[in-house]
């Protein structure tokens, strides 16, 4: 359904912040009007539509005009886009062999390289390069600072055509974003108890079908290690279509069943969650080569009170629920400790450090564990816990962190990077799956995203595919999750001899958002996603944000951390 209509204004403009594990950073900054103007549509998906090419148009003009078809081409299939090519050419191209994305508050450079004859031609379209997306949906940050693409065109009955463009579009972020739509792939753990996110970018229109050939393709590279695939290899969709009715996706798929019943229920498990991810779907009917499997009920999410923040008062550790401050079962805690952390899930132990010692407690509060902490990380502690109850800290030397358990285990992890830098501290994703870190390099501070290695017990071995997070790389000074495919991140940094302060907002294999907050904050921590976050001033006081209301909390409130 038609919801929004692409008026010409000049030419598609691009930017994009984009990665796998990696993140980058561009947010546009007010100025002239954008090339397009695209108005969200309040309840229907945007369907972008650009016109065909003019007749007796330039070259340049004509070259344009193919941009703003492309950049609408999810719409029809490319097929206004194949308009400006030669016979030839319009089947050969591959419009989604990959997305390069510019920025959309800068204008791409379109001009005339050379005409070899009347009849033939070249253009040649500049642009600053942010990001690219490749034909399996994974968006990844530009390799270069600029993209440049050579358009042949010639004469085809008396009219310019682009001939043997290169494979892929070029549009802007804007366009990007109206067309495109950031949805996750889940596969299982390999312990099978949990699904973990796998971040891709697929066309909004067949959302559904895009996703489950994701899931049929399998999981990416840098996720292997972490994750199997319970969608037997040899499985297809038939005909490449998901049907949803009445908010029912019926998927038909063609190839092996599951060996068992219980490699049967991982599999409705990972294709229900899934799918419902998209907003249209609720329930998901699965049937392999014509055997209907019986309704299926995901288990519940294993988290609890994510959006309870732990809190330490006089009275001692407890949780802060709707403002009122509710105990822990936790005795003799030092009401001058240092750092203080819960995990997300109802096990999960309790842990604090004091006069450079970490204690970690079960979660009866009858057992306890003391641990001495690293030089590096007793002078500036802090501390996370993952959902298999690992305590994680700062490591005893570059390159490394450290990881504690209740049962008298500790574990040195390797940061499988090949500059290996400091890591003050590492905050794991409710998943347990991605980690971030704050890591020293190049003489300054950022944030880093990897993937955490793990035996069949849940202990971490590595941490793999280590990449920084653009807009991140300095001047990063606390950070934290946001849910299991956010982060939030407190920066600062020197403008023009300003200090100025700046509160990132991540989304994991997505873009970056950049917003200024007050000078005096200097720590943060948040829940479920980032609307429930708090921030630390200098003054030692927090304020609380749920949804578009900030509070300032008691001057009691000495520590306050987020479960994770």
């Amino acid at each position: 359904m038609k919801a929004s209509t692409l008026r010409y204004l000049g030419v598609v403009c691009i930017t994009v912040c984009a990665f796998v594990v990696s993140s980058c950073s561009s947010l546009p900054r007010a100025g002239r009007p954008l090339p397009f103007d695209v108005k969200a549509p309040v309840n229907a998906p945007i369907e972008l539509v650009a016109g065909g090419p003019q007749e007796d148009t330039t070259p340049e003009r004509l070259v344009q005009d193919f941009l703003l078809a492309c950049a609408a081409g999810t719409s029809d299939y490319f097929a206004t886009a194949r308009l400006f090519l030669t016979q030839g050419s319009a089947q050969k191209w591959d419009p989604t062999a990959h997305v390069q994305i510019f920025a959309t508050d800068s204008s791409p450079q379109v001009s005339l390289k050379e005409a070899e004859n009347m009849d033939k031609t070249k253009v040649v379209v500049g642009a600053a390069a942010l990001a690219s997306l490749d034909d399996t949906g994974v968006l990844k940050r530009a390799e270069g600072s600029s993209v440049s693409n050579t358009y042949t065109l010639v004469k085809e009955k008396g009219q310019w055509r682009i001939d043997s463009p290169p494979d892929g579009i070029l549009m802007s972020q804007a366009a990007f974003m109206a067309s495109y739509s950031r949805a996750s792939l889940y596969f299982p753990a390999h312990a099978g108890d949990i699904l973990v996110s796998d971040p891709r970018w697929y066309p909004t229109r067949r959302l559904a079908s895009y996703l489950l050939d994701g899931l049929v393709q399998g999981p990416r590279a840098d996720l292997e290690s972490v994750v199997t695939n319970a969608v037997p290899a040899g499985t297809r969709l038939e005909s490449h279509s998901v049907e949803v009715s009445d908010g029912i996706a019926k998927v038909q798929l063609e190839g092996p069943a599951p060996a068992d019943a219980h490699d049967q229920e991982l599999m409705q498990w990972q294709i229900a969650r899934t799918l419902t991810g998209v907003r249209t779907i609720s329930s998901v009917k699965i049937s392999v080569s014509g055997q209907t499997f019986h309704d299926f009920e995901m288990p519940e999410d294993k988290e609890s009170a994510v959006d309870s923040p732990l809190v330490l008062t006089a009275q001692g550790i407890g949780r802060l629920v709707g403002g009122d401050f509710r105990s822990s079962p936790l005795r003799g805690v030092d009401p001058l400790a240092r750092a203080i952390a819960v995990g997300s899930t109802s096990t999960s132990p309790y842990a604090w450090v004091s006069e450079g010692e970490l204690h970690i407690v079960d979660s009866t509060g009858e057992t306890e564990r003391i641990v001495p902490l690293d030089e590096g990380c007793a002078a500036d502690p802090r501390i996370s816990i993952d959902r298999f109850g690992w305590v994680w800290s700062c490591g005893s030397s570059a390159g490394t962190l450290k990881a504690s358990h209740m049962q008298d285990r500790d574990v040195n992890i390797p940061v499988d990077v090949a500059d290996a830098g400091y890591v003050r501290m590492a905050a794991v994703s409710a998943q347990g799956s991605y980690v971030v870190m704050l890591r020293e390099y190049e003489g300054s501070v950022g944030a880093w995203l990897g993937v955490v290695v793990r035996d069949r017990d849940g202990m971490p071995r590595e941490i793999k595919n280590v990449n920084v997070i653009d807009g991140a790389r300095t001047g990063i000074e606390d950070l934290s999750w946001a849910g299991e495919q956010t982060i939030v991140a407190l920066q600062r940094m020197q403008r023009s001899g300003v200090e100025e302060t700046f509160l990132l907002t991540v989304d994991v294999g997505g873009f970056t958002q950049r917003s200024s907050v007050s000078s005096e904050a200097v720590g943060i921590t948040a829940g479920s996603s980032p609307f429930a976050l708090a921030v630390l001033f200098k003054d030692g006081t927090y304020q609380l944000r749920s949804g578009a209301l900030w509070q300032s909390l008691s001057t009691d409130i000495s520590l306050l951390r987020y479960p994770g």
